[in-house]
């Protein structure tokens, strides 16, 4: 009796004769990981952001911030860096996160004051729209440019976080009197807009995990929490409610973005030390708890 090894080498196949070379099955084992890793940055994010862009439009602009704050861009992004660049890597990129709460706090201020201008409110409100989203995200860029030199140990990064997230909370404006005008988006084309989100979040993942090698870790962590999640809550509500409602949207989003805060010092202190796993589930267990403390909270507060 022959076994199956030795069948595949000698070329035996229901007594009719095949080549198998050894390279050819090297190369099919070593591609397998490749095509998960691949299918990994182009799937999870896009996904996890359709569900946020769902459960936002079936809840309401408070649940779409609270989703929006959850890892659903940074959380991929640096899980694929720790597959594909190694733990340490990922652990430094994910002190930076911690870092670019803080462009990302300033992009959030900057879109709030920017739609209240009497100049954009007099032009269509797509147009201010864009104006708002691209000058929010200069806004960011620039100043995860001036933190790229800055080396903090962890503890310092997430006091930075956490202090850029309160005084983003403190300096949003409060509820307006203003009247908030209701719109919707017809079906198609919040069908295409929900495309457009996960399409974005992919390029995001794709890109950044693709060029990590040449950025390095503190550029891949500063711009890990680029605004593609939160881009998407602000222009829905300014476009649907106008921007009288940003400012109430904003201290929620900013709210939940707490439990991100939690996710990012367990992977900064303990990827290495806890492996893969064990670091992502705790983090994201301890996201989720932030979360839902802070929906009990509110619910309290009425």
């Amino acid at each position: 009796m022959v076994c199956l090894r030795q069948a595949a080498w000698r070329g035996y196949n229901r007594g009719k004769p095949i080549k198998v070379h050894r390279h050819r099955l090297r190369a099919v084992f070593l591609l397998r990981p490749l095509t998960s890793l691949l299918l990994l940055r182009l799937l999870l994010a896009p996904s996890l952001v359709g569900l946020a862009s769902l459960a936002g439009r079936r809840y309401g602009p408070r649940m779409a911030g609270m989703a929006a704050a959850l890892p659903i861009v940074a959380g991929p992004i640096l899980l694929v860096l720790s597959l594909q660049q190694g733990l340490a890597f990922a652990q430094a990129a994910s002190a930076s996160t911690l870092l670019g709460l803080l462009p990302l706090t300033a992009f959030c201020l900057a879109y709030a004051g920017l739609a209240r201008l009497s100049a954009l409110r007099a032009v269509a409100r797509w147009k201010a729209v864009l104006i708002c989203l691209g000058l929010g995200w200069l806004l960011f860029f620039c100043i995860a440019r001036l933190l790229l030199p800055v080396r903090l140990p962890v503890w310092a990064c997430g006091l930075v976080g956490l202090a850029a997230l309160l005084l983003g909370q403190a300096l949003l404006p409060g509820r307006s009197d203003a009247p908030m005008d209701e719109k919707s988006l017809p079906r198609q084309a919040w069908a295409l807009e929900l495309a457009l989100r996960m399409a974005l979040a992919g390029a995001m993942v794709l890109g950044l995990t693709g060029l990590a090698q040449a950025l390095g870790p503190a550029w891949s962590g500063l711009l890990a929490p680029f605004p593609v999640a939160s881009s998407v809550v602000v222009a829905d509500c300014h476009w649907s409610q106008g921007p009288a409602a940003l400012g109430q949207v904003l201290k929620g989003f900013l709210q939940a973005m707490l439990g991100f805060v939690a996710f990012l010092i367990i992977l900064a202190l303990g990827l290495q030390s806890l492996g893969l796993a064990w670091a992502f589930g705790l983090g994201l267990a301890a996201c989720l708890l932030a979360q839902a403390l802070l929906m009990l909270w509110r619910h309290e507060r009425g």
